[in-house]
């Protein structure tokens, strides 16, 4: 009976630890940044739809070359959509707004100043 037990209870502990896995993996996501502007962006930002803080740039010291591609990790905080703000090395700068970044898989920086987003 002791044994049974103890089954139960290694079963439970596997099935937990599976379980807070799974949420710890939900909890963030990973996308693309795709550069076709035709210029070596400096800057990337990111935050929270409508707010008007852009934080620090995601490159850091770094840049993305055009026809490069830059991999993201986002935590989910439940805000529901993002703003996204492209720095070149005159200072200039492109925005988009409102990005689901949650369901995407990938964005591609166009020539034209669009983006097109791959969804999941």
């Amino acid at each position: 009976m002791k044994k049974n037990k103890a089954i139960k209870g290694l079963i439970l502990a596997v099935m937990l630890v599976m379980a807070l896995s799974n949420v710890a993996q939900a909890a963030s996501h990973l996308f693309e940044i795709e550069n076709h502007i035709g210029y070596t962006i400096h800057k990337i930002f990111v935050s929270p739809a409508k707010t008007n803080n852009w934080g620090k740039s995601i490159l850091g010291s770094d840049t993305l070359k055009n026809n490069e591609l830059v991999g993201l990790r986002m935590q989910d905080t439940g805000v529901p959509s993002y703003d996204l703000k492209v720095c070149f090395a005159d200072e200039s700068a492109i925005e988009w707004y409102d990005i689901d970044l949650m369901k995407v898989d990938k964005i591609i920086l166009k020539e034209d100043g669009t983006i097109a987003v791959v969804m999941k």
